[in-house]
Formats: structure tokens, sequence, C-alpha cells
């Protein structure tokens, strides 16, 4: 055991001593009140304390102050939450309690984003962009995480929580009067990114309106250090990349008098990337680009009336939808390294995500039932969806070379319609010591799959699929003093099969590989139970949270060898190369037992300056996440975090002048024990670490603002457990050579620091 270990451990006991001791003194404990904090001088607190037992809420001062640029930052300090990648193509959703992407909800502004379409097949060689699309985070004004099974509001996909990302409004970007003009300049060094915001607001008696446009243009993520700058897969340097993207949010709202109000949104989005895939192998005359566009388009308009008497509020709002992502390699052969002009292949591969959602919600005054105060709040929804592929493959053959293109789709298109309504009930006793939240939402989903030949399948056209689903939650929160709260959550979540599980067909019977759909596929579900005990002291606050949270029918692609029968076979040759049968491997999605995942988080925060009887200005917080879990056949889930620690030590002026946080993250490494796949441990597997980050911002005035950071402070070298298992297991895409040289390129960036002047007038 290290010296390290140790301190680890010691520290670890330290805290939850910290947070039961004040358990054994629960009588004496009833006499202190929690002092009142005003939230807008605390800047930088990630958990608020007063949340939900499962919830996380990052708020818009935390992503200005933080420097936070993308999803990687957002979850850049929470300890149980991390984010899948994809490549060339970038993040491809959330992880958190064993699961990922699809099993992990995310959602705009009340708008689910689109689905992945991640097949073992095609994830190794790159030419489907298809992760979950990206989102501005400068127009966001807040980032709720759930964590959990929990479908009552997120609907299918929300087995191991959720991710919802509010947009601002016109008020957000007012700071006195009734107009303001935001201006943000930032750079960050990690990939050279330069990024312009620009915005404006106004609001009147009867309209509100906002525009905010955001610039970015930037390089590759960089690594640790610039090693092995050659061809192939043991390349230890990142590809060259060229990204741009841009970006536009406008809000209208019109007052209709004291109780009517008609709103309008226009959301859009487009990034560029342009990659040199030095790290790309074929067969060493092959080299490859690619030229990538994401595009996304949504449009809203709402209706929210105000009546009396019984009804607090009804808002009836629709939303259309479409995300757009486009792959287009270039591949070119005998060509020197580095000078392309023989091309072989282009490939153009685009999927498009249409949405439309007719959503209605009623919110009921508060009433009284037997003592009991409810608040009730009835939500529909009618949602119509469309998957699409689009594809153009040119191949240049012959002498001269001439262009032979196929177009056919490679995916079969698919348009669902989801049905579905949610009746949610807050429930007050009298003594207002127990507060209770029940809730259900019944979903009725049909899959209608298009008929029609596919490029590389032969199989019949499929029929539809219907799925029904019941999911439901409830939440109790006990005051059991004025500083102890005891909290209990069940919930139940469910996820309906993609169209990929379904449909997707490659290969016919006799191919070598082959992947046949599953028309049969029952969707998965998940239940989770959480308990947790909170203590909320003048000085110190502290929170012990445990759960367990069982998945059934959960849908895996089943990898098998299978003898097939040959069509050649001919009994009267002789030759060793002449077999009855061939050998494929064949892959299908199907539905295995069960899996479950267990675990427990601790959170805590002193108020050292308060304790030495100062003011409010120094505090001190620790987060701590540990986890296991395992399915049927004893493989591990490779989505589980290993055990981290996040503490950090903040100062902040408490006129709000100035502030800084300094941060330390130890996570420990992967064990090959947790990180079974396909009875297999995964041969990649990150080591411990221990990363050191500080944040500071200063108010010029109440018009301009600086901000800046220093992130892996001392320089240290390490690869997140998130980058190494989202590794292809084969292909010529993301892949490493034998040596495991090419491991470099695939570390976390050294050194690198992150700065910003904002103008509010």
């Amino acid at each position: 055991m290290t010296f390290r270990y140790f301190w680890v451990m010691h520290m670890i006991k330290k805290l939850v001593f910290s947070t039961l001791l004040p358990c054994c003194s629960l009588l004496s404990a009833q006499a202190a009140e929690p002092e009142k904090k005003n939230a807008e001088d605390i800047v930088y607190v990630i958990e608020k304390k007063e949340e939900k037992i499962n919830e996380t809420t990052i708020s818009q001062n935390e992503i200005e102050n933080q420097l936070i640029f993308d999803m990687q930052d957002i979850v850049r300090h929470l300890p149980d939450v991390g984010v899948s990648s994809d490549g060339r193509f970038g993040n491809n959703g959330y992880s958190m309690r064993g699961v990922d992407k699809d099993r992990v909800a995310i959602s705009v502004d009340g708008i689910p984003q689109g689905e992945t379409f991640d097949n073992l097949i095609y994830k190794g060689y790159g030419y489907f962009n298809g992760s979950i699309n990206n989102v501005e985070t400068e127009q966001l004004k807040s980032v709720l995480i759930t964590k959990g099974a929990d479908s009552l509001f997120l609907g299918s996909g929300a087995l191991g929580g959720g991710v919802q990302y509010v947009s601002k409004d016109p008020s957000d970007l007012i700071k006195s009067g009734n107009s303001g003009f935001v201006s943000r300049t930032a750079y960050s060094s990690k990939n050279d990114e330069k990024m312009q915001t620009l915005g404006g607001a106004f609001s009147g008696d009867q309209l509100e309106a906002m525009l905010l446009y955001t610039y970015r243009n930037g390089h590759e993520t960089d690594n640790f250090r610039h090693e092995n700058d050659v061809f192939g897969h043991a390349r230890g340097t990142p590809d060259p990349q060229d990204r741009t993207r841009q970006s536009l949010l406008s809000k209208f709202n019109l007052m209709l008098g004291e109780t009517h109000t008609l709103s309008a949104t226009v959301e859009y989005a487009k990034e560029k990337t342009y990659t040199d895939e030095k790290s790309w192998y074929l067969f060493s005359k092959y080299y490859r680009t690619g030229d990538d566009i994401a595009e996304k388009r949504r449009y809203s308009i709402s209706d929210t009336w105000l009546p009396s008497a019984y009804i607090d509020s009804v808002k009836t709002e629709f939303n259309w939808q479409k995300i757009d992502q486009t792959a287009f390699s270039t591949i070119y052969e005998n060509a020197a390294q580095g000078s392309y002009s023989d091309i072989f292949e282009e490939k153009r591969r685009r999927l498009t995500q249409y949405g439309r959602y007719l959503n209605n919600e009623i919110s009921f005054n508060h009433g009284s039932l037997f003592a009991t105060r409810h608040h009730m709040t009835l939500r529909s929804q009618y949602a119509t969806k469309r998957f699409d592929n689009v594809n153009a493959d040119t191949t240049w053959l012959g002498n001269p070379k001439q262009p032979y293109l196929d177009d056919k789709k490679i995916i079969r298109p698919v348009s669902s319609r989801d049905i579905n309504a949610t009746l949610v009930d807050e429930i007050t006793l009298p003594d207002e010591k127990l507060s209770v939240i029940v809730g259900a939402r019944y979903d009725h989903v049909t899959h209608k799959p298009d008929a029609g030949v596919l490029s590389l399948a032969k199989d019949s056209d499929p029929q539809p699929n219907r799925y029904s689903a019941l999911s439901w939650a409830l939440s109790a929160n006990y005051a059991m003093t004025p500083n102890y709260t005891l909290q209990y959550k069940i919930g139940k979540g469910f996820r309906i099969p993609t169209a990929q599980e379904l449909y997707f067909d490659y290969g016919d019977s006799i191919a070598a590989n082959r992947v046949e759909p599953n028309p049969n596929l029952r969707q998965e579900h998940g239940l989770s139970n959480e308990i947790a005990l909170s203590y909320h002291g003048e000085l110190l606050q502290n929170k012990i949270n445990a759960y367990y949270t069982k998945y059934t029918d959960f849908i895996d692609l089943k990898q098998t060898e299978k003898q097939v029968p040959n069509p050649w076979y001919d009994p009267s040759n002789p030759s060793r190369w002449n077999k009855p049968t061939l050998s494929q491997n064949h892959l299908q999605y199907a539905n295995v037992a069960s899996a479950a995942i267990w675990g427990l988080e601790l959170s805590n925060e002193f108020h050292i300056s308060k304790a030495l009887g100062g003011q409010d200005n120094y505090s001190l917080r620790n987060n701590l996440s540990y986890a296991r879990g395992k399915d049927a056949d004893g493989n591990a889930l490779l989505s589980i975090q290993p055990f981290k620690w996040v503490s950090s030590i903040a100062y902040r002026d408490l006129a709000g002048k100035y502030g800084a946080e300094f941060f330390m993250t130890y996570a420990a490494k992967k064990k090959a024990s947790q990180a079974i796949h396909n009875g297999r441990p995964w041969p990649y597997l990150s080591a411990s670490y221990v990363v050191f980050d500080t944040t500071a911002y200063y108010n010029i005035s109440d018009n301009i603002s600086l901000r800046a950071g220093v992130f892996n402070l001392l320089n240290r070298k390490y690869s997140t457990w998130d980058t190494l298992r989202s590794l292809p297991e084969f292909g010529t895409t993301n892949q490493i050579d034998r040596d495991r040289v090419g491991l470099q390129r695939f570390t976390a960036p050294g050194r690198n620091f992150a700065a910003d002047i904002s103008f509010y007038f």
C-alpha cells in the first residue's frame, strides 16, 4: 500500500465521521438554527444544499465564473458524472449511475436532444457523426443534473438520470432599467479557442425581446505533450483540427394584459470541423481527412394563461426541431504523407433527426385535502419524430479515374410517435416537516420504419413496433429537526429501443460480418432507490447519500461466432479450403437479464472564517463518490466512474467584488476487475491521479468583469477513464498500436488556462 492510499482513506474517514457525528448529539442540535444566506453572494457553490436528494444545479454565475465552455467543463468538478467521447466528432452525451449516451436523457428547454448512432460496426471507422449534438453554454441560464432512474419529466432515456439545459431569457441580459447589452470575449488555451458573445435585450410593459449571438474559433483539444508526430496508430499527438461554431438565440414575449403571454423562440447553431486524421490507418497507402458539419434549428411558440380560482397557469407550446449531422470523409491513395492529391473515395453521410412537440401544462392552485396541502400539475405531450439517413459515397476507379456513386441508405429511416401524460402532486403536511412529491407518467410509442432496399443489407422490410410504458416517482423530505433532514426517493425510468437497435441491418446470411436486426426487443427499465441524511448547521453542512439502481431488460450488442452454410461448397473438391461452412462474426442487439449499480456519495462544506469569528469569506468543500456495478453475466458497467474526490477552498468578497477558488481532484485507478467487458478486462485502464485547478474573478465595476483560471496547475500527465473506455475495440480510427505508444494521444491537456472579459450595459 502506498502513502497516498492511506492518506486518501484517512481523509475519507474524517469526512464520514464529520457527517455522522452530529447524529449522536441529535437532541442538542435542535436548538441550532441554520443561518439564511443570500443566494446571490454564493457565486461558486455548485451543489446547493436546498436541492432535492439527487439533483445538482449549475447557475449562470457558476457557468461564467468557472469558465465553463463545453460539456467537459460542466462536469469538471462533479465526481459522479462523466462525458463520453466520439473521436473527431467530439463529446457524445453524459454518463452517470453506470450508464451513458441514450440512457442519460438530455433536453433543452424541455425538448429532447438527438439520439446516438453508435453501432459497433461503424464506431471504429468514423464515417458517421452519430454523437449527441452539442449545446452552446453561452446560451444557458442553468443546468439541472438529476441522477437516478426517473422518467417522470424526461421520458424515454432517463435511466441513469438526465441533464436539463435552460436557456437565457431577456431578463438575464438586463442588469438595470429596461434594456441591456452584453459582450463577452474569452480564450481557452487547451484548444486555442477564441470566443465572442454579443447580445441585447429589451423589456417593456407589453414586449420583451432578446438576441444573443456567439462565435467560436478553435482547434483540436491538446494532450499532455506532443510526441511521436507520425502517421498511423502509433501517433502520440492529437490529429490537427480546425473548428468554427456560430450560435444564435432569440426570444420574444408579448404580454396581452396581466394574465396572457405569447412567446416565441428561435435557436440556431452550426459547427464546422476539419480534421487531418493522421492517426487513421489503412494498409499504409491510404490517408483520410474529415470535413464535418453539425447544424441545429429549433422554433418554438407558446401561450401562457394565468387564470384565477382553481387554476394557477395554463401553458400550450409547440416546438419544431431539426438536428442535421454530416460527416464528409475523403480518402487519398498513393500520396506522400501530408500531401494529399489522389482521391480514392469520398463518403458523405448525413443523419437527420426531426421533431415536432405539442406540449400542454396545467398547474393548479394549492388546495387542501384532509389537512394536507396539495399542488398538482398535469402535463401532456404529442410528439412526432423522424430519423433519416442520406448518403453519397463516390469511389474513383479506372485509368483515367471515373466516379462511381452509391447513394443508397445504409440506415433505415424511421418515423416515431410518442403520446404521453404526466400527473404530479406536491404534498405538504400540516406541521410542514414532511413534504412528499408523487407522480406518474404514461407513454405510448410507435416506431414505423420505411420500406426499401438498403445499401449493405438484403433483409425484408421490417414491421412497425409499439411500446407502452408506465413510469412513476415518489420522493419525501422529512425535517427531523431544524438542522437535520432525511430524504428518500424511489423512481422508475424506461428507455424505448432506438431505431438503430431495432432495425439496423448489415450484411446477409453468409457475410463475414453480420448485424442482424431484432424487432422483438423489449424496452429497458430502471428502478432507483436513494436515501440521504443532511445536516445544515451555521458552520458546517454535511450530506451522505446512498443509492441502488436495478436495470432490467438491459439492451446490449451481443457478439458471437457462427458457422453458416457455404454456398460455394463442392463435395467433390478435396481442397482444405473447400469447407461446408463459413465463419461469421454475428452481432445482434438483445435484452440481457439485468444489471445493477450501488454507490455512496458524500458532500461537506465548512465555513472556515466564520468558525474563527470572522465574516463568511472562506469555505472548504468536499465531494466524494464511490460506485460499483455489474450485469447478469458478471460484466462491469464501463460507464461507472472510479472513486473520485473533489475538494476546494474558496474565498469570496461579501460585497461581490472579487473571489477565487482552488480545487483538488483525486481519481482512483480503474481496476481490471471493475472493467470486465464481454468476459475480458478492458484493455485500457486509467491510472490514479491528482489534479489541481484554480479560478478567480474580479468585478472592476458593475459593468465590467474579469475572470481567469489555470487548470492542471502542476502539469500532471494523466488520462481520464471516460476517454479510455470510449475507444473502439477495432477499426481504423481512434486506434492504438500494439506497443501502446499511441495511448499518449489520449492523455488530458497539460497545464492550460482560460480567461474572459465581460461588459454589461
